[in-house]
């Protein structure tokens, strides 16, 4: 539901700010989709911000779709539902 594409993705000194490209399951029918923004916090150890910054440089190469969150194994593709949904025991990197 993250894209990181220009269309719903938008970066500046203090923030990032996101547009959700499906509605949630807990949305109620006729619920607008909101918008999501990540503030820059002042300690780097605990900034979302930086954390965000960080992943999207040390990803940009390995992507090849405008897709939040990719694989960490080879061939680096979109995660899906089920991926991200995997039991408690279960390993996705």
């Amino acid at each position: 539901m993250i894209e990181i594409s220009e269309q719903y993705m938008q970066k500046n000194d203090t923030c990032f700010n996101f547009a959700l490209t499906e509605r949630l399951k807990q949305d109620k029918p006729g619920n607008v989709l909101c918008n999501v923004r990540l503030n820059k916090y002042p300690v780097k150890e605990l900034c979302v911000y930086e954390t965000l910054d960080y992943y999207l440089r040390a990803t940009e190469k390995l992507r090849n779709s405008s897709t939040f969150l990719i694989s960490c194994i080879k061939p680096y593709k979109p995660v899906t539902l089920s991926t991200i949904g995997m039991g408690a025991g279960s390993k996705l990197c």
